[in-house]
């Protein structure tokens, strides 16, 4: 079983690094939806997933 912050990281870290020239600090926001929250799903799926994918800790969620 996959966690919904870890699935979340993937995406976001394909896209780091397809844009490596970006300056990912300077990202505005990240917004993720989560449905049905409940265990380990009743998290801040965006902020979780942002940090998972090394996005830096000063970009909002």
């Amino acid at each position: 079983m996959v966690r919904t912050d870890d699935l979340g990281a993937v995406p976001l870290r394909a896209q780091m690094a397809r844009n490596a020239g970006v300056d990912w600090a300077a990202v505005d926001d990240v917004i993720f939806g989560c449905a049905k929250q409940a265990g380990e799903d009743n998290s801040k799926v965006a902020r979780m997933s942002l940090l998972l994918a090394g996005l830096p800790v000063e970009v909002p969620w």
